[in-house]
This record gives C-alpha cells, structure tokens and sequence, in this order.
C-alpha cells in the first residue's frame, strides 16, 4: 500500500453538541471547514465521521435539526419505549409517531438523552482544500470503521492517507482495538 500525502490532524474536544452550537469560542474556531468525529460516551464507541466543506458549526446545527426531527437513528437503550428508532417512512409506527405531536414528543425527548450522549471531535487545521477535505473524511471511514458510518468502510479510498493524530483525546475514550492502529503525532 503506497499513501500519496502524510497529513496530520490536530485535534479539539470533545465537546457536548450544547458547547459546540453556544458557545462563542466554539463558533469563532469551527465556523470553518474540517473533518469530525462522534464517539458514544457510555458505550466508548466511534459512531462517526462526518465532514464539512464550509462550517463544522453549521454542519453540526443540521445535525441536531435532524436528531429533533426524527431523522435519525436513536439506539433502543435512549429509547423510553425500549425499541430502536429507525425513521424509514415505510414503517407505519414512523408515520404515526412523526403525525401525531404526543409521540413526537416522546421521540424528541429520546433524541435528546441520544444525543447528549455524544461527544463531538473536530479538526480544522491544514483542511481549507475541499478535495483534501473529502478524501481525508473517506480515509478516517475506512480506517477507523465507525459504527454508525456505512459508506466507505469496505473499500479502499481513491487517494490513500497517511494520517498522522494530535491532541486526540478521542482515541482513549473508545474501547477495542481501534487504539493500536493509530499513528500518533
């Protein structure tokens, strides 16, 4: 396996979905692009990576519209009913959940306790390229096979990564394996 760039990430957190979108230095230092991580606190799990081409604060305000909205998975332990939420409109008990405001309710107060159980990680540093941007999102899939990512995780990115990590806090908060195959900085 031969890697086209060595890059190195720097990075921040972690930080409650709540500090991200409130807090002001949070809105200075990630209104910009970069790459992200979430890691399930109690469960010690990278559920994701994502990216943003332009805001990783914007990114993460959609992320949080879509938890309230229902349009996300919510794991059946964050369920007050004890089933996992899964929003595929086909499923009768999504429509009759999304249409009626009581269970609507219910389901938002679930995605909160979801959602306040993840811890967010960013790095904005050397990442203004957009198609660097894109390409390092689609190695740290492939790499650290996120649980809550499919795309990506079974195929070799086009352009390979080295990638290189600093200040990663987030590389002790999971469990497993994941911690030996890491490349410090």
């Amino acid at each position: 396996m031969s890697y086209s760039q060595k890059i190195t990430l720097e990075w921040h957190g972690p930080f409650t979905f709540r500090t991200l979108l409130t807090d002001l230095s949070c809105l200075d230092q990630f209104s910009k692009p970069g790459v992200y991580l979430w890691v399930e606190r109690k469960e010690n799990r990278l559920y994701y990576v994502g990216r943003s081409l332009d805001n990783l604060v914007k990114r993460h305000r959609e992320h949080n519209a879509k938890f309230v909205g229902g349009l996300y998975n919510i794991p059946p332990e964050y369920r007050s009913n004890g089933v996992e939420w899964v929003p595929d409109l086909r499923r009768p008990e999504v429509l009759s959940t999304l249409f009626s405001v009581d269970k609507h309710i219910d389901l938002v107060k679930d995605a909160h306790a979801y959602r306040d159980n993840i811890d967010v990680y960013l790095s904005v540093k050397e990442l203004s390229d957009k198609i660097l941007i894109k390409s390092v999102e689609r190695n740290l899939i492939y790499d650290l096979q996120p649980a809550g990512t499919e795309p990506g995780k079974h195929s070799l990115p086009t352009q390979r990564l080295n990638i290189a990590h600093r200040s990663a806090a987030w590389i002790e908060a999971v469990s497993g394996d994941l911690k030996q195959s890491i490349e410090y900085a």
